[in-house]
């Protein structure tokens, strides 16, 4: 594709001396960039591309380059800047930039902090972008930066907290109009929602995020949100629906390879080796990036034909192309360190070289400032001897002024202390007196709730042996009374647990008034016909599903009776 004003532009460059950009040219160069950008990404590139003598432009149009060259880096698959350079930029932006532009370059140096493993920095500057945007209803810029926060939680394995921000980006992106990327933070969401063992949930957020899909014009978003539900589907070993989605997936997207993929992850599960091998057959063994993910999918086919000699070939394949990824990248590592080294060791050359040329000038300027020193010095110390008897006769007189008024302030806050010292001793009386109170009052339900007829009726139940057993002991009827006796015991537990917990369900409820009987594992494992561990578990998922963080000392029945009214 041709773009004549971008030709016309490079004419310019080479005829204004051969490589020597002016401010006036370089400005029009990178306004061409911005305006091809979103209608014709590889033409912006190329302009970049030409101007990328970064080391040779103000820290104006070097800023303006940094910002415009990160936002491409979203259209087409780029290598990623420096962080030395991003900061540079962003310092910048943080001076004279505009606000909006200030916030995107403050994401793209988060984003380089965590290429560079620096979680803690990304996460204040992603912290300082949602202050600020909040402060001034950016609802785009706040959605961007929740998503960002949600994907560092999500690499640091805290689902739960991952999967607020991503909530809280969706919204913000519903309040913007940015459809593409409210649909982008659901299925993120309904993903955090699969970690977390809430598959319904998961499945409601990406069919959800499907329908919306359906009203843009984006085949790619579509496509992502097609295959999460087949992948939620294939959890759910819904195999059948699972292809649909897939291969629907397949049909209206670019990138078809993580589609193949899922496909021939699924005809695995169900040991359809044929249709696999078929699968792999059409991708493009000649693409890097996918070259690891075919030799392993076929490894695991031969694995699972007994074809062991085959299997080993291909596993020695992934062990070679893993550690040539491995050796690859610290090659990376090591030459883009090595760049940073020679440009920081030519800036120092460049500094020692500037200041050489100012040493003698540095020294005379010195030499003066110091003998105007001296003189102001001599002239304040005689102007200083002359005010100091004079003012050290004003602080005699307010010595003593000041000596007469403590002394009564001394004798009124004598008697403040005194009638105070009552107060405080009034004070810690009344405050044993409500502890012991409230320590009774604990006594007082749970003596309450040890002497009601279903109590009793639970106690008998454990006692009884019934051989072969294979029921729950406990009937509707049981549940009836244990619900309605710890409603009226604990009449707040219902409403602390939904403000906590909104989507509890009839059972986790009921297990949650069991729960408040304080019976031990054992007891409860027998009650619902379940092992101890089980029992176990159903506690520990208890005390995560109300979100409450407890020592090792704690118990959450303590920590229950001690925070329910």
């Amino acid at each position: 594709m041709k773009y004549t004003s971008y030709v016309i532009l490079i004419i310019t460059l080479f005829l204004s001396g051969c490589g020597k950009r002016t401010d006036s040219i370089t400005n029009n160069l990178l306004n061409e960039a911005g305006r091809l950008i979103d209608s014709h990404p590889d033409g912006a590139y190329g302009i970049l591309t030409v101007i990328n003598q970064t080391d040779s432009l103000d820290d104006d149009n070097f800023s303006r380059w940094c910002l415009l060259y990160c936002t491409l880096s979203k259209k087409i698959p780029l290598s990623l800047l420096s962080t030395d350079k991003v900061e540079r930029a962003a310092a910048w932006y943080n001076k004279y930039g505009e606000q909006e532009d200030r916030l995107q370059m403050g994401l793209f140096l988060g984003e380089a902090y965590v290429h560079d493993g620096e979680m803690k920095k990304a996460m204040s500057i992603y912290t300082e972008i949602c202050h600020e945007a909040q402060q001034h209803c950016l609802y785009n810029a706040l959605g961007y930066a929740y998503s960002y926060i949600g994907e560092l939680y999500e690499l640091q394995n805290y689902m739960s907290q991952s999967a607020e921000n991503f909530k809280y980006a969706a919204d913000n992106f519903k309040k913007a109009g940015n459809t593409r990327s409210y649909v982008c933070a659901l299925r993120d969401l309904g993903r955090e929602y699969v970690f977390m063992d809430s598959i319904a949930m998961a499945s409601e957020l990406i069919k959800r995020a499907d329908s919306i899909a359906q009203t843009i014009n984006d085949n790619e978003v579509r496509g992502s949100t097609l295959n999460a539900l087949g992948n939620i589907c294939l959890i759910k070993e819904e195999y059948n629906q699972a292809e649909d989605y897939f291969l629907k997936a397949l049909s209206i997207t670019k990138d078809t390879l993580p589609h193949y993929f899922a496909l021939i992850d699924l005809y695995m599960q169900q040991d359809s080796l044929l249709k696999a091998k078929t699968l792999l057959q059409k991708l493009p063994h000649d693409n890097p990036r996918y070259l690891y993910s075919i030799k392993e999918a076929y490894y695991n086919i031969h694995k699972n034909e007994g074809d062991y000699l085959q299997a080993l070939q291909y596993l020695e394949e992934c062990v070679y192309i893993n550690d040539s990824i491995i050796l690859a990248n610290n090659e990376a590592k090591v030459a883009e360190l090595e760049k940073r080294y020679n440009h920081l060791k030519l800036q120092k050359e460049s500094a020692d070289l500037r200041l050489s040329r100012q040493k003698y000038r540095i020294i005379v300027i010195l030499c003066i400032a110091i003998i105007l020193f001296i003189l102001l010095v001599s002239f304040l110390y005689k102007r200083k001897a002359e005010n100091k008897i004079h003012k050290q006769q004003m602080e005699l007189g307010e010595i003593k002024s000041n000596i007469l008024q403590l002394s009564l302030e001394s004798e009124r806050r004598k008697e403040q202390l005194d009638i105070s010292k009552s107060e405080i001793k009034k004070s810690r009386q009344i405050q044993q007196e409500i502890k012991m109170l409230k320590v009774k009052y604990q006594r007082l339900r749970i003596c309450i709730l040890t002497n009601s007829a279903i109590y009793k009726k639970l106690r008998q139940l454990l006692k009884q042996n019934i051989p072969g057993n294979n029921k729950v002991l406990l009937t509707e009827e049981h549940w009836r009374l244990i619900t309605e006796q710890i409603k009226t015991v604990y009449s707040g537990l219902e409403c602390f647990v939904l403000e906590r917990y909104p989507n509890m369900s009839q059972q986790q409820w009921r297990y949650c008034c069991l729960y408040m009987f304080c019976l031990d594992s054992n007891e409860e494992a027998r009650l619902l016909n379940i092992t101890p561990t089980s029992a176990r578990t159903k506690r520990s998922r208890l005390r995560q599903n109300l979100n409450i963080e407890l020592s090792d000392e704690d118990s959450l029945y303590e920590y229950l009776v001690s925070n329910i009214c």
